[in-house]
């Protein structure tokens, strides 16, 4: 099933803040496309993305108070 063009836009530009560790924009990006998606699939796909990135977010600020404490 081919998808909309917004689903894609928002899908590549969530993969791109991924990969550059930009973990909440890429989180609301894969919100975005999880409602654009036209199939079941991509919609599950882009809001299993979406919450690996909040977790992510969740790890970055937990080691960065973690280090912030350990180190002063």
């Amino acid at each position: 099933m081919p998808e909309s063009n917004f689903y894609m836009d928002a899908a590549t530009k969530a993969a791109e803040a991924e990969k550059a560790g930009e973990f909440s924009y890429a989180s609301q990006l894969w919100e975005s496309a999880s409602y654009a998606a036209l199939s079941g699939s991509n919609r599950r796909w882009s809001q299993a993305r979406a919450d690996f990135c909040q977790y992510q977010q969740r790890m970055m600020r937990t080691l960065s108070w973690e280090s912030e404490a350990i180190n002063g």
